[in-house]
């Protein structure tokens, strides 16, 4: 009786550890542990400094909500330049999150997002 119940437990661990595995290798579940804006680098599948074409098209193909573009100076932690414009992409999923693309001059030059897993905090 013993050993079947510890084989039970194994597999049910193994289980687990599977399901968390395939969990982080989704990039956009990974990114609701990570906070921040970023002005070099990438996330999302996005990178600072790529066409801001690109990375609408990108954010878009994961069924993000792009928001008609307003007169706002703040999007999270990035905040509009001179010559610059914000965009906001809403995540109606699980995740229920905003993700930030800045540009300027048609690049993007910075990203944040703030998600709460559906949670109204």
């Amino acid at each position: 009786m013993r050993k079947s119940v510890d084989r039970v437990l194994v597999f049910l661990g193994a289980v687990l550890a599977l399901l968390a595995v395939l969990f982080f290798l989704n990039e956009r579940n990974r990114a609701l542990f990570v906070s921040g804006p970023i002005e070099k680098g990438a996330r999302y599948g996005v990178k600072v400094g790529a066409p801001l074409e690109d990375a609408v098209a990108k954010l878009e193909s994961y069924s993000l909500v792009r928001e008609t573009p307003g007169s706002r100076s703040r999007c999270m932690g990035l905040y509009d330049r001179e010559n610059g414009q914000l965009h906001r992409f809403v995540d109606d999923s699980w995740r229920s999150g905003v993700i930030c693309i800045a540009s300027e001059n048609g690049k993007v030059t910075g990203i944040d997002s703030h998600f709460t897993m559906g949670l109204a905090l």
